[in-house]
């Protein structure tokens, strides 16, 4: 163990752990220029600067509140400044990989902005904990199974009717700390939608044929694009889920067994099985 935080410590001074492109937004531009970024850039959180202070922050779980809220008429002509969380929990450029790692992991969210001498510097995300293969090299593999462990096992929490409207799937979203949702149609089990691919079918079809608030009650989850399942045989070891999530750029998948999916595995548990070894 002693040699895994030491690698971790050295991790702190490699600069290339951590995203240098930072797509960041003014508290003056509007929602529906943020949704444009988080679309475009393929992203879940933009942070909100005022020059290069960074003064809040806004998520694809704002982001998808708000549509539940407003129509995209008044999103285009609404400053994000006025529904940015302003209590942003931060890292500094000289904090260990490992304590980056364990205060995501503690405060249940994806990412967080990396400060040096208080300006905006980069940000550090699941995803770059996930890619990253310094710090998973001497972590114990473990077999994870179809009822305990990691991941999160498959309740109506987190399934879908293709059915229902997407304002109904929008409500469901945002009465639950569920980021996915497995599509389902009657037995059969279709896909994976989650917040940031809701946004940009949402967005996409605004731009292309004007949706309004109406149209969210009236069209169906089998309307939109949701990651299909490629197969019914997923990877058990913890170590091939990564690989499973990196090199598909995967944000969740289902394990399956005995032909239905029983466990939702995602980033966010892998992140929580590694900062449970780095004590």
């Amino acid at each position: 163990m002693r040699n895994i935080i030491r690698k971790m410590n050295e991790l702190a001074k490699n600069k290339s752990t951590l995203s240098k492109h930072i797509i960041t937004t003014f508290p003056t531009e509007s929602v529906m220029q943020v949704l444009q970024k988080i679309v475009t850039n393929n992203i879940r959180r933009i942070p909100v600067c005022d020059e290069s202070d960074i003064i809040g922050m806004i998520t694809t779980t704002d982001l998808l509140k708000l549509i539940g809220k407003y129509s995209f008429e008044e999103l285009e002509v609404s400053e994000v400044g006025r529904y940015m969380s302003k209590k942003v929990i931060s890292g500094d450029i000289t904090d260990k990989i490992k304590d980056l790692i364990l205060l995501i992991y503690n405060t249940g969210i994806s990412g967080i902005p990396i400060l040096q001498d208080e300006k905006l510097v980069s940000i550090f995300t699941n995803r770059d904990i996930i890619i990253n293969e310094e710090i998973w090299r001497n972590i114990r593999e473990e077999i994870i199974s179809s009822e305990e462990g990691i991941g999160r096992l498959i309740s109506n929490d987190n399934l879908v009717g293709s059915e229902k409207s997407i304002h109904q799937l929008i409500e469901k979203f945002n009465s639950s700390v569920q980021r996915q949702m497995i599509v389902q149609k009657g037995n059969q089990f279709l896909g994976i939608i989650s917040h940031k691919s809701l946004i940009r079918n949402l967005f996409e079809k605004f731009q292309k044929d004007n949706l309004n608030k109406l149209d969210l009650f009236k069209m169906s989850v089998d309307s939109l694009d949701y990651l299909p399942f490629s197969q019914r045989s997923t990877p058990v070891m913890v170590s091939s889920c990564r690989m499973w999530i990196k090199s598909r750029e995967l944000e969740a998948f289902p394990l399956f067994y005995k032909g239905f999916p029983v466990k939702l595995i995602t980033e966010k548990d892998l992140v929580g099985y590694l900062a449970n070894n780095l004590y």
